[in-house]
């Protein structure tokens, strides 16, 4: 029981550190790259 609570919390840890590099990666690309208004808008509502 313990160990298989302690590989879902591993692969839950896992997941998010992921996909906070994916959100990183995405804001760095739109502040790189002049993007149209719509994907802002679109950044901001997903963020939100």
């Amino acid at each position: 029981m313990r160990y298989e609570s302690l590989d879902f919390w591993l692969s839950a840890c896992c997941s998010l550190v992921f996909l906070n590099m994916m959100l990183i990666f995405v804001a760095v690309l739109l502040i790189q790259v002049p993007s149209p208004p719509c994907f802002s808008v679109l950044f901001n509502f997903w963020v939100v």
